[in-house]
């Protein structure tokens, strides 16, 4: 499995990464509080994009090029970036 540098995950990362400064500031957290909320988001986004990899593979090898390409491209995409912010809003909810 070939994994390009744009589907490695770490500009998804980089991404929640702002998102967690941002809502570090918003809420004028502390900034060991902000530095959890930026490891937890890269952490998060790091696991997901195995997952997203995994069913990519598994589309491939299984369901065919176009369920590849469906989840390659820009639905599939938005899919594991609506699940991976929905999942990182209740992880730092607490």
């Amino acid at each position: 499995v070939e994994v390009a540098p744009g589907c490695d995950g770490f500009g998804m990362s980089f991404v929640i990464a702002i998102s967690a400064v941002m809502i570090g500031l918003a809420f004028r957290v502390r900034s060991s509080a902000m530095a959890q909320l930026i490891a937890i988001g890269i952490t998060m986004a790091l696991v997901l994009n195995v997952f997203r990899i995994a069913v990519m593979v598994l589309a491939a090898v299984y369901w065919g090029k176009e369920s590849f390409e469906f989840w390659h491209g820009a639905i599939g995409g938005q899919i594991f970036s609506g699940l991976l912010f929905t999942l990182y809003y209740y992880a730092i909810q607490p």
